[in-house]
């Protein structure tokens, strides 16, 4: 037993040593998980990664980009994939995930980086071959083909990469609350869960607000339970939190005239004020090719999107693309 700060007597919490050797184990390091998004950063245990923007900004594509970062391999057969091999779990309340999608995704990306780093591969091993046995030229082919990847090769590197992926759907801001009360029987027994996604935050909002009526602070209140639960499981599991969330430009509310600025004080969340506290990096995404996509790689059109990205007081901004084969940036 201990006291409080207003001298109430409380019961101390307990652990095994078991629990805390799993909330404390090291994660694998998300360095360089996007340079264009974090040149100079990048996300550490504890943090939080706000992505918003109004319908169709490509929102849910830039989190299944990210998590196809996180569970690809670290490397295969001496060529390094840039993956983190670190464990996923997903919320998806929106009930659009699609685990086609990211099949389709990962596939390709495990085709351009092998196809790229193979050639590099390739030569570096020609290289250290002939100074060491002098062969000539058909060992520096057999080499290139040793490390050709095949259909069962390339199946077996995706379904190893989807293992580390865990998906749970929510139906109502209640079911989310129990999810996340129950989860943590899964961070205690996978210790390289590594990082927590959301998608999306808002999808309850009007749900929310008809049960709470005209009440504002119920509705907070509501809001302060789910935050509080996420923050406790990435203090405790040593978590990255990666959430999706829905927002409106504010066209001149105040001042009645409508703005096209995209500044992040110029759009509204969904949700409470008291999200914007826990965000560490908030990335604000618009769609910059309305009504038409624009040309990009020879005759193909594809749908252009910007990101805008706050961290610490300073923000910078980069334009992608999405594609049948994932998000590309210009």
């Amino acid at each position: 037993m201990f006291t409080d700060d207003d001298g109430d007597f409380k019961e101390a919490e307990v652990e095994t040593c078991a629990q805390l050797f799993l909330r404390l184990a090291s994660k694998p390091s998300l360095e360089f998980l996007d340079r264009h998004l974090f040149p100079s950063n990048f996300p550490k245990p504890g943090e939080v990664i706000e992505i918003h923007g109004s319908s169709a900004t490509g929102k849910s594509e830039l989190l299944m980009n990210l998590m196809s970062k996180c569970i690809l391999p670290k490397r295969w057969k001496g060529i390094e994939i840039d993956g983190f091999e670190a464990e996923v779990l997903f919320i998806d309340t929106d009930y659009k995930f699609s685990v086609m999608r990211l099949h389709q995704i990962l596939k390709k990306q495990l085709l351009n980086i092998i196809n790229l780093k193979s050639v590099e591969f390739s030569n570096s091993s020609s290289v250290d071959t002939k100074r060491q046995k002098q062969s000539d030229s058909t060992s520096s082919m057999n080499e290139e083909v040793k490390i050709k990847i095949d259909e069962s090769d390339l199946k077996e590197l995706v379904k190893s990469s989807l293992e580390r992926l865990y998906l749970v759907k929510c139906s109502s801001t209640n079911q989310l609350l129990i999810t996340l009360h129950s989860v943590e029987s899964i961070f205690s027994q996978h210790p390289q869960l590594t990082v927590l996604m959301l998608d999306n935050l808002s999808t309850f909002y009007w749900e929310d607000r008809i049960r709470t009526g005209d009440n504002w602070t119920k509705f907070e209140e509501l809001n302060n339970k789910v935050l509080t639960l996420l923050q406790t499981l990435i203090n405790e599991y040593n978590l990255v939190l990666i959430l999706t969330k829905n927002s409106t430009p504010m066209q001149g509310v105040k001042s009645g005239k409508a703005s096209s600025s995209t500044n992040l004080d110029q759009n509204e969340s969904f949700n409470s004020k008291s999200w914007c506290k826990i965000s560490n990096y908030r990335l604000l995404l618009t769609r910059t090719d309305f009504p038409f996509p624009i040309l990009v790689d020879g005759d193909k059109m594809h749908s252009s999107f910007c990101v805008k990205v706050f961290y610490q007081g300073q923000q910078h901004q980069c334009k992608f693309y999405i594609s049948s084969d994932g998000i590309s940036y210009a």
